[in-house]
């Protein structure tokens, strides 16, 4: 079996394999979820919804990483 990596270097190999374009989705929230996602922004200082919601979606990509590959 090979060595475990870190979530972060298994989120950096997944990123250097994006093109960088960036795409424009549309979400659906119910209130407490945007309620949410506002006062986690707000509390970061981050001006934009959009940062905001695709930094969310990030940390949420790498907890998942690294659950799955048994990294935390």
């Amino acid at each position: 079996m090979p060595p475990k990596k870190s979530c972060w270097a298994v989120g950096e190999e997944l990123a250097s394999q994006t093109s960088g374009t960036v795409h424009k989705v549309v979400v659906t929230l119910t209130d407490e979820q945007l309620a949410a996602a506002e006062g986690w922004r707000s509390a970061r200082g981050i001006p934009e919804r959009s940062e905001a919601l695709s930094e969310l979606i990030r940390l949420g990509l790498l907890s998942e990483i690294s659950r799955v590959y048994r990294l935390a």
